[in-house]
This record gives C-alpha cells, structure tokens and sequence, in this order.
C-alpha cells in the first residue's frame, strides 16, 4: 500500500519523504523496506489531538486527558479563591 502511495504521489509530481515516513499497524511487523529504506515503526501515534496506540489501548489518552483536567483545576482554584474576583465572574467561568 505505501509503495503504491509512492508511486501515485510522483504522477502527481510528488515525492516522498521516507527519512521522515514513520508506519503504525496493528499486526506483528518488524521491519519494513521501501525502495531500500528501512521505514521506522511506531507504537503510538498522536491524531488530531488523540492517543492512538498499536495494541488499541486507551490507557495512555486517559492518562493525558486527566492530567490536563488536573491542570486546568489547579489553574482555575487560584481564580476560585480570590477574594479580588466577583461571584459573577466565577459563576460565569463555571
């Protein structure tokens, strides 16, 4: 499949980068040559904002979603307990 990606992307006047081509797949591959290039194969893969992982774990997107709610909580407590910020204000942040 990526060899064919590769050869219509050079119709199209299109190269491929395979230094920088990393590959994920859900089968028991080790290795992978393209045109001589041996093609990286990763274990995880960030998409649009979300954890992909090989064996389709979820753990590592949970993991990174409740450290950025935590962080955000932490944030917003300093804001909570300022005696400087109207109700209002913190009903509206809520």
């Amino acid at each position: 499949m990526l060899q064919k990606l590769k050869l219509e992307s050079e119709k199209a006047g299109l190269r491929l980068n395979l230094k920088k081509t990393k590959i994920m797949t859900t089968g028991n591959l080790n290795k992978f040559k393209l045109d001589g290039t041996e093609i990286e194969i990763i274990d995880s893969h960030t998409f649009l904002g979300t954890i992909i992982t090989r064996n389709g774990s979820m753990s590592k997107e949970i993991n990174r979603r409740i450290s950025s709610g935590r962080l955000t909580m932490i944030i917003l407590e300093k804001i909570m307990k300022d005696r400087d910020v109207t109700a209002t204000s913190k009903s509206k942040i809520v």
